[in-house]
């Protein structure tokens, strides 16, 4: 999502389409890159066929880069206690 223009209360959404489980030792692995002092809150939540668990990895607030051209952060997310199940992830991208 880009934060420039969004405004306060703003909710963006971006939700992947089904992934399957087949291992036990699955990981998900994603990048960011939040910079300015317009950042709002980026959350991960995991719907595995009964409702979204929101917050599946400790929310990331504020900015996390002290310049534009810095590189982009990785986080890694255990899924192994959705071996066996579909799901989807959802970020959810908050604006104050």
């Amino acid at each position: 999502t880009e934060a420039s223009g969004s405004n306060p209360g703003d909710i963006a959404e971006f939700i992947s389409p089904c992934i399957n489980i087949n291992y036990t030792d699955a990981m998900f692995e994603f990048a960011y890159h939040m910079y300015g002092s317009t950042m709002g809150e980026l959350h991960v939540d995991i719907d595995s066929g009964s409702g979204y668990t929101n917050d599946v990895t400790q929310a990331i607030v504020g900015s996390q880069q002290s310049n534009q051209s810095d590189a982009y952060l990785t986080r890694q997310i255990d899924l192994s206690g959705y071996a066996g199940q579909t799901i989807n992830i959802r970020f959810r991208a908050a604006f104050f």
